[in-house]
């Protein structure tokens, strides 16, 4: 008995114990959801910096119809990192000593020698493919010499891409100043190339002969004889096993995603008439020269893909090189059309960094200088490999031609080149696959290392894509096959109320296809108070009308006490933008609203990231209460990307009256036809005049001179000269000494021209006020000092 009363006695103590844990518990449960509403203390929407909402507002005249919307994310966001790195670091001695160096040989040492020295032999710059084997194995000894030579730390090459570092990329992108610097950089490349060979030049990457391939990530350039490595760290190739100034080995992951240049891009560019139409910052994107170039950026990807980390990949300067050609090739047009290449645009508000006296950061040379003739005298351009009917020789064993595109296309991988070329007799690896995987470097601040992020897991909501229609599994009524597929929804009532199939369609990168439904969904996280970037990609059912993904999105551990700030994107594998909801605070069941895809993230419990990517998972799927059948937990989102494909960005107004029906208002120029003896005919130049019309204008599309590659034309009243179309352009050609243009056979044959002059147009011809040949420019050169001097000059970071 008094056992069992000492027992009872025992329970009641241990139960009144026990109620008293269960309300200390309590309490300080209590307290923690008094200090802590929600799941949503410590994940916060922000509005867009003020940067990135001005470079979007300028885009809101234009529709995501004409241009890809993911690129023109990456054209916008990519430099926030720039404003993270902020100035260089000091100049050493050495370094100091080399970059005067290289100054010297690319710019005489006074402004009034700029125009006059003109060397006797100009470097003649060659698409890649058409070097010979000698001068690409020159080429890239040359390039391997600089990485090798440590007498300018970290060494000569890394020196170099350097200076495309930090506050440099505002100097060099965003504006008008964009081509004008990149051509500077390029001689000084050249400049350092030629110390270790001086019979190399820099050549360039047509990569718009890549585009023509299904495939153009298993292009041959990808091979060991060219580029090397295309997927992860370069391990392969001329340029394997670099490391960069970070400590990580170059990287690529080629074709996951971007877009390399196209004929159409190009033709594009060279439809427009003047620098304002094809420079940004406020023009159409379409026919934007930087804009289309950062695909190039992206399809590459890996260090390429970040404008900091670009120039450690030798293919940033070949890339570049290209564009190059490209602004040539419209400065070219520009001086056929009377107008004057040398005077620096106005191209809407621009910032302080592309005004036309603002320093470009090399020595003293202003941006208006980056645009005048005598930077070219150094060097010149072999025409990209051309090809016809008639000829249909490409020049190069690593080309072939396409005789009904008449484009020359590289050769086929599996297929490589029966000469055997280079120090290994072995045929170099090619992609035969789609590559799936994105490496991440992991860096963040300069340091690379996985333990400084954390996983931020988010959701994907995506509808059918709108060109996806061939999914043959239909529904069957009284016996009968519909002839839409089981999944359309506009099949169904009760969809089409809130999923509209007859909405335009965005623009598409140019070999996107999706026939089997598997589709791809790109996210990404830039910081924006720290120095680090991540991507990776989610696999969705684009069979469905709605689907949902999940994936993680890597982003900067914020300690303890800190707190970081990420921009967080999502497009599909076209480069189609999807915009970013965010949960709305306190709402149960969750909600969402649209938001700038700007979150705030602190370690505040509890916490909605994990720590490794393992705890992340487990908190999104609770295999703690169940482990044979997980449940999913909704409410650990605070991110969601909806994919709806929409004709507009979705951070600024919808532009106005572009669809239904009519094409996009877009106010431009009109295109310059000169005076010509009859509306047949066209005067290319001042030597030239075609019985063609100049124009032929398409309500959908650019108006363009011409529509067949390498249709070529005589030049009236002269036998000597000739025309010939490619990008959609009409350009001048003159038949060596001896010869004359046949136009029958579409070639220059032996035989002497009948003595006759240039048959002109008739009725007077004026250039445009204020483009005459006699306008002066202020001398150029570049001034003493070093790059790093300048820049910090110009921003203020130090004494004058």
């Amino acid at each position: 008995m008094r056992i069992n009363q000492r027992a009872e006695s025992s329970n009641i103590r241990t139960k009144i114990k026990m109620d008293r844990l269960g309300m200390l518990v309590f309490l300080v449960l209590g307290t923690i959801f008094t200090l802590y509403p929600s799941a949503d203390a410590r994940m916060r929407a922000l509005p867009l910096p003020r940067q990135l909402k001005e470079c979007y507002v300028r885009a809101q005249n234009f529709t995501t119809v004409n241009y890809v919307g993911g690129l023109y994310c990456w054209y916008c966001e990519t430099p926030v990192r720039s404003f993270i790195k902020g100035a260089p670091q000091p100049l050493k001695p050495q370094q100091y000593a080399y970059y005067r160096d290289l100054y010297s040989k690319v710019d005489p040492a006074t402004r009034s020698g700029f125009r006059g020295k003109r060397q006797a032999s100009r470097c003649l710059r060659k698409e890649y493919r058409m070097l010979t084997d000698e001068e690409r194995f020159r080429f890239h000894g040359a390039v391997n010499a600089l990485k090798a030579d440590t007498t300018v730390e970290p060494n000569k090459y890394d020196a170099l891409a350097l200076f495309h570092t930090g506050v440099a990329t505002f100097v060099a992108h965003g504006g008008p100043g964009f081509p004008g610097w990149h051509r500077i950089y390029l001689l000084l490349f050249e400049a350092a190339l030629q110390e270790m060979d001086p019979t190399v030049c820099v050549p360039y990457w047509d990569s718009s002969m890549d585009t023509a391939l299904e495939h153009p990530d298993q292009s041959y350039i990808w091979s060991n004889d060219f580029f090397g490595s295309w997927e992860g760290e370069v391990v392969a190739g001329p340029f394997a096993n670099w490391q960069t100034p970070e400590g990580m080995g170059l990287r690529r992951s080629v074709g996951r995603d971007g877009q390399l240049f196209t004929r159409e891009s190009i033709e594009a560019i060279m439809s427009r008439n003047t620098y304002e139409e094809i420079l940004m910052p406020d023009q159409d994107p379409q026919y934007s020269l930087e804009f289309h170039h950062g695909g190039t950026h992206v399809f590459v990807g890996g260090d390429m893909e970040r404008l900091d980390t670009a120039a450690f990949d030798v293919i940033f300067f070949l890339h570049h090189a290209f564009v190059d050609y490209i602004w040539e090739m419209f400065r070219d047009k520009m001086r056929n059309n009377d107008l004057n290449p040398e005077q620096y645009p106005t191209v809407g508000e621009v910032s302080d960094y592309h005004l036309a006296s603002a320093p470009m950061g090399f020595g003293n040379i202003t941006h208006a200088e980056g645009y005048l003739n005598a930077l070219k005298d150094s060097y010149e351009y072999q025409p990209a490999p051309e090809c016809s009917q008639l000829n249909p020789d490409c020049g190069s064993k690593y080309l072939w031609c396409n005789v009904t595109l008449a484009r020359c296309i590289p050769i086929d991988p599996l297929d490589p080149p029966i000469v055997e070329v280079g120090p290994d007799p072995h045929p170099a690896h090619c992609p035969f696959t789609k590559p799936q995987s994105y490496q991440n470097s992991f860096c963040l601040n300069g340091v690379c290392d996985v333990s400084q992020w954390v996983w931020v897991p988010v959701k994907i909501v995506a509808q059918r894509p709108p060109e996806f229609n061939d999914y043959h599994s239909y529904p069957v009524t009284n016996g009968k096959v519909s002839t839409t597929d089981i999944y359309e929804p506009s099949s169904y009532i009760d969809t089409r109320r809130y999923i509209k199939t007859d909405k335009p369609k965005p623009r598409a990168y140019e070999h996107c296809e999706n026939k089997d439904g598997v589709g791809k969904i790109f996210v990404s996280s830039n910081g924006v108070n720290y120095d680090g970037s991540y991507k990776e990609s989610a696999i969705i059912d684009q069979r469905l009308a709605t689907s949902i993904g999940v994936t993680y999105i890597a982003v900067k551990d914020p300690g303890v006490k800190g707190v970081t700030e990420v921009i967080l994107r999502a497009h599909d594998q076209c480069g189609r933008i999807c915009h970013t909801a965010c949960k709305i605070p306190g709402s149960n069941p969750s909600r969402f609203e649209a938001c700038s895809g700007v979150v705030e993230i602190t370690p505040d419990y509890p916490r909605q990231y994990g720590q490794t990517y393992a705890s992340a998972t487990l908190d999104v799927y609770d295999y703690a209460s169940n482990s044979d059948c997980p449940s999913f937990k909704t409410d650990e989102f605070f991110v969601t990307f909806y994919c709806d494909y929409r004709d507009h960005l979705p951070w600024v107004e919808k532009p106005v009256n572009t669809f239904p029906g009519a094409p996009p208002i877009v106010v431009r120029p009109t295109p310059i036809v000169r005076p010509a003896s009859n509306a047949g005919q066209c005067r290319l130049s001042s030597e030239c005049t075609i019985n063609y019309p100049c124009m032929k204008a398409a309500p959908t599309s650019s108006p363009r001179q011409c529509s067949k590659e390498m249709d070529m034309k005589a030049c009236m009243g002269n036998c000597q000269r000739y025309a010939v179309c490619i990008y959609g352009v009409y350009w001048p050609r003159k038949c060596q000494s001896g010869m004359s243009f046949d136009e029958l056979k579409g070639r220059c044959v032996r035989g002497l021209c009948p003595a006759q002059a240039v048959t002109r147009p008739s009725g007077p011809f004026r250039p445009r006020p204020g483009t005459s040949w006699a306008q002066t420019h202020r001398p150029s050169a570049f001034g003493t000092g070093s790059y790093y001097g300048g820049l910090i000059n110009r921003f203020g970071l130090g004494k004058r």
